[in-house]
């Protein structure tokens, strides 16, 4: 699944387009409450990929803001955890039991999608998320919550290779977000 603002019909405005992408991509595959503060310069794009029981995405926009709740948490049980990835642009934010986190500069923090949590990207933030069932944390003794709103420093080995997975896997060149968007 992919989505571009740029791919609409240009006589769209950007508040029409941002409509369409709360209708089509964040209502559709988020349970969360979206906002988008600066509809009038919307822009967006993103890839995402279903790969057995795991999700990968990859998205660039401008300033989003995405909360998960008790009520979502309840309608959907959703019980993975994800990795935020900073993938260029804007800084990306997050905030979980009582921890907040700003990705800049290829950093990664670690969500738990059964708590509530808070993500926002500012002007131009690109990221990459990984999301992955529970259990297959879980055999490995990670207590999540310990782990979870903290920053993952970028400098890692394992950061890089799977920043390097993740785009050959959603089939973006390093030069495709500031066209996509």
């Amino acid at each position: 699944l992919s989505f571009s603002s740029a791919q609409l019909p240009a006589h769209l405005t950007p508040e029409k387009k941002a409509a369409l992408w709360l209708e089509t991509i964040a209502n559709a595959n988020l349970r969360a409450d979206v906002d988008i503060p600066d509809r009038a310069n919307f822009y967006g794009a993103g890839k995402t990929a279903i790969i057995g029981s795991s999700t990968i995405s990859w998205g660039k926009a401008n300033a989003v803001r995405v909360q998960r709740n008790a009520r979502h948490i309840a309608l959907d049980q959703n019980d993975s955890v994800f990795l935020l990835l900073h993938n260029g642009g804007g800084p990306v934010g997050g905030s979980q039991f009582g921890r907040d986190v700003i990705l800049s500069d290829g950093g990664a923090a670690i969500f738990d999608c059964k708590d509530a949590q808070l993500t926002q990207t500012r002007a131009g933030g690109a990221v990459f998320s990984l999301h992955v069932p529970r259990q297959a944390l879980s055999r490995f003794g990670i207590e999540i919550e310990d782990h979870s709103a903290r920053l993952i420093d970028s400098r890692t080995e394992a950061l890089r290779l799977l920043r390097g997975y993740l785009k050959i896997l959603l089939d973006t060149s390093p030069h495709d977000s500031a066209e996509l968007a």
